[in-house]
């Protein structure tokens, strides 16, 4: 029987922080890239950073870059 997390009980087996940040979230860095091309008329994404209760993500369109911030709830 597996516990909450996905590790075995009684052991340290724990899956990678980063999947636990995503649960806590609700949103996965791919949604929230999708989401900051959406909002913000596309885009080449150039990074995707866990930030507070989202994401921080860095777009590239006509030269410029711009960094928007995507709440993961």
């Amino acid at each position: 029987m597996k516990d909450f997390l996905g590790g075995l009980p009684g052991t340290d087996i724990r899956p990678p922080d980063s999947l636990i940040d995503q649960r806590s979230r609700g949103m996965t860095p791919a949604q929230a890239a999708r989401e900051a091309q959406k909002r913000y008329g596309g885009g080449k994404v150039l990074s995707v950073d866990p930030s507070g209760d989202g994401y921080r993500v860095k777009l590239l369109r006509d030269g410029d870059v711009r960094v928007v911030f995507i709440s993961g709830r």
